[in-house]
């Protein structure tokens, strides 16, 4: 198993799930672990970072290992130019053709639309509809 990266879903072919955070192994960075971005307008970017040490040397045992390669984000992005599919394990695939977001397609029983109402038919009868309506008296309500 790898190491997955994280792609930040900013465009609205994602519906609902704009804005999220999905991870993916289909990217091979220089550095595994990498954040990625598909802007509004389509564009994957790596949004690029340099490492810090913020460990503290006082911890017990195996604490110091913790925070030696804390990504800091720079503020530069880097277009990476994907022409291929980008697949997000349990949501879907997205299909980039020459750097820019063409199309997404959720996995099976996966909505783009988190909060989806059922779709129910609702047949009406004319009939029904034009039934008087009666009040608590039993005389029909006037207007």
């Amino acid at each position: 198993m790898g190491v997955l990266d994280d792609v930040v879903c900013n465009n609205d072919l994602f519906g609902d799930h704009k804005g999220e955070t999905r991870r993916t192994q289909s990217l091979h960075p220089a550095f595994p672990g990498s954040t990625y971005e598909i802007t509004p307008t389509g564009r994957l970017e790596l949004l690029e970072c340099t490492y810090e040490d913020r460990s503290d040397p006082q911890a017990p045992r195996w604490g110091p290992l913790a925070g030696m390669m804390t990504p800091v984000f720079t503020g530069q992005r880097s277009d990476v130019a994907l022409h291929g599919w980008l697949e997000f394990p349990g949501f879907g695939c997205a299909k980039f053709t020459d750097g820019t977001l063409v199309a997404f397609e959720p996995e099976v029983g996966q909505s783009v639309e988190r909060n989806q109402l059922p779709t129910i038919a609702v047949q009406s009868s004319a009939s029904v509809l034009e039934g008087a309506i009666n009040v608590a008296g039993g005389e029909p309500a006037e207007y």
